[in-house]
């Protein structure tokens, strides 16, 4: 009873600081009134951190011997001295011992899972040829083009014909997109090149890489509310630096990408539906049909339309200030 009831004070403990720590976040951003999307995800990526450093901060002995004496933590009235008292060293053990095996459990087991879920589907993929290598020496010429742009290692192409896949990027220690190749020979030339840009900008940015770890901080945090609101942040975010990366290396104005980037969403939504197998998280608003969002895409719209070549990222001193006071921030 005394360790179920530490347990119940603890993830409440971790919630109502984590949710404070994410209104604090979020306000701090929206009074400076920061839009550099990178400074942007790394806050809200924080606040997805912040639950394990609570968890790191109860798990000692002395701050668990103290733990119903802090006056804001608990959740009920209830004063307890007994329970308080009786809280030795190796009550304070079970609860630390519960917490790391139920962490490492999760960790294994999820990462088997995904891995398995991922590569095998990708052969299977590749075997009944749904998806199969680029033989577009034009198109692999284009793209090794804007790789070097971008200063990145120019991605492996494939093609799809099935209207389940778009536009996304794949792979950890080998970059990939896969292309529709339907959808693709229906988009104009500047279409194309937006697309193009959009998706070696993911991986300029290493949102192939950051979405596995989104995935893992937001099954681990599962129980936590601000989790249902940071995830469609970032993924918002990741596609507003990308549009942005397109407005830098492009030639053309901010005007003109916005709209291919809104008749390219209205074309995908148009001719795709909700894929009817299971589909790897990916990093791209072009890979997995949703049902048009008009908030969503106002607002991306907005955020490329004021979009400027020279001003897409904050200075380095704004974002040296920022970056130094979320992380003190997160370790109160």
């Amino acid at each position: 009873m005394k360790i179920t009831f530490l347990l119940i004070q603890s993830i409440f403990y971790i919630l109502s600081n984590s949710l404070l720590f994410f209104f604090i976040t979020a306000l701090v951003l929206k009074v400076f009134k920061i839009t550099d999307s990178q400074l942007r995800v790394f806050v809200f990526l924080l606040a997805f951190i912040k639950p394990f450093f609570l968890i790191i901060k109860i798990l000692s002995y002395e701050n668990l011997k103290g733990f119903y004496k802090l006056p804001n933590i608990g959740i009920t009235k209830i004063k307890s001295a007994d329970i308080t008292q009786n809280i030795t060293e190796v009550d304070a053990l079970k609860i630390i011992n519960i917490f790391i095996i139920l962490f490492f459990i999760y960790f294994l087991i999820f990462t088997l899972i995904k891995s398995y879920q991922n590569i095998s589907y990708f052969k299977k993929l590749k075997k009944k040829q749904i998806i199969f290598k680029c033989d577009d020496l034009k198109l692999i010429k284009i793209i090794s083009k804007y790789s070097q742009m971008l200063d990145i290692k120019a991605p492996t192409i494939y093609f799809c014909e099935n209207y389940n896949f778009k536009f996304f990027t794949f792979g950890i220690f080998r970059k990939n997109i896969l292309i529709n190749k339907n959808i693709f020979s229906l988009l104009t030339k500047s279409e194309k090149e937006t697309v193009i840009l959009h998706e070696l900008s993911h991986l300029k940015r290493n949102d192939n890489i950051l979405n596995i770890l989104l995935l893992y901080f937001a099954n681990f945090n599962f129980y936590n509310p601000i989790t249902y609101f940071i995830y469609p942040i970032i993924k918002a975010e990741q596609e507003k630096d990308c549009d942005k990366f397109v407005v830098k290396y492009s030639c053309r104005p901010s005007k003109e990408i916005a709209k291919d980037i809104l008749s390219l969403i209205l074309k995908i939504n148009k001719l795709t539906s909700e894929p009817d197998i299971y589909c790897p998280k990916l990093s791209s608003a072009f890979s997995v049909s949703k049902s048009v969002n008009d908030i969503k895409i106002n607002r991306r719209i907005k955020s490329l339309m004021g979009a400027k070549k020279d001003k897409i990222d904050a200075c380095w001193q704004t974002k040296f200030f920022f970056y130094s006071f979320f992380i003190v921030l997160l370790f109160l």
